[in-house]
């Protein structure tokens, strides 16, 4: 039953991901606002505080869509807010400017050059000390989507606290350095 991706692999219900989460209380999650009207990310943020889970769980979008993020905010003062820079220019300022406590940084991969684009501004706003200066002010940092070994290995080394994959294992393979 439920929805599935191509007929095949199953899409998990909103109250599904709540679950997991309430068994793992360790984790966090991240919800990327993918909606049409800030009034659903609101909706979003009551249904997360709802289930207990807003010391955990970030509501996202990217800096351009703040209205999504305010809105949330608003239904929820305590939901977790992160913002998505397009680029990795000053992601302190991005956090002070969306009112967030994480930001999520990177490429989307089928996306063709943004891989290359993002490690040419990380070089040249240098991602490195941005990383420390975050994390000097009690900002969560994330970066990816690294599906590549040295991607992980490089985004490591540049200090950021979480690395966004999907392929788990191999990332877990790159930061052992196995």
């Amino acid at each position: 039953g439920g929805i599935r991706v191509n007929g095949l692999e199953p899409i998990a219900h909103l109250d599904d991901i709540f679950t997991l989460l309430m068994f793992h209380p360790s984790k966090a999650a991240y919800f990327e606002t993918c909606f049409e009207d800030p009034a659903d990310a609101a909706a979003l943020a009551v249904k997360i505080k709802n289930a207990g889970l807003a010391g955990r769980a970030y509501v996202l979008a990217f800096s351009n869509r703040k209205e999504f993020l305010y809105a949330a905010r608003c239904a929820a003062p305590d939901i977790g807010i992160a913002v998505m820079p397009f680029f990795p220019y000053n992601v302190v300022s991005a956090a002070g400017a969306a009112g967030a406590s994480a930001v999520c940084t990177g490429w989307t991969p089928g996306w063709p050059g943004t891989r290359e684009i993002f490690k040419l501004c990380a070089r040249v706003f240098d991602l490195k000390s941005q990383a420390a200066r975050a994390r000097a002010m009690g900002l969560e940092l994330s970066a990816g989507i690294a599906n590549d070994y040295y991607d992980a290995r490089w985004l490591a080394a540049a200090g950021v606290n979480g690395i966004w994959t999907d392929d788990v294992p191999l990332v877990a393979k790159a930061l052992r350095g196995g």
